[in-house]
C-alpha cells in the first residue's frame, strides 16, 4: 500500500509539476470526491452531506 501511494505521488508530481502542498490539496480533494461517491452523499438530505459536495 505504501509503495502504491508513493508511486501515485511520484506520478502526479512528475506529470503535473505541482509543488507538494498543491499535491496534498489535490489528493485531499480526490479523497473527498471518492468518499462522497461511496456514501452517495448527493442523495442524503442532511447538512453535513450538502457541505461535503463539490
Amino acid at each position: 500500500m505504501r509503495d502504491s501511494f508513493g508511486q501515485l505521488w511520484r506520478t502526479v508530481s512528475d506529470t503535473t509539476r505541482l509543488d507538494p502542498v498543491q499535491i496534498q490539496d489535490l489528493m485531499a480533494y480526490g479523497t473527498l470526491l471518492n468518499t462522497n461517491a461511496a456514501l452517495a452523499t448527493a442523495g442524503i438530505d442532511a447538512d453535513w452531506a450538502s457541505q461535503t459536495t463539490c
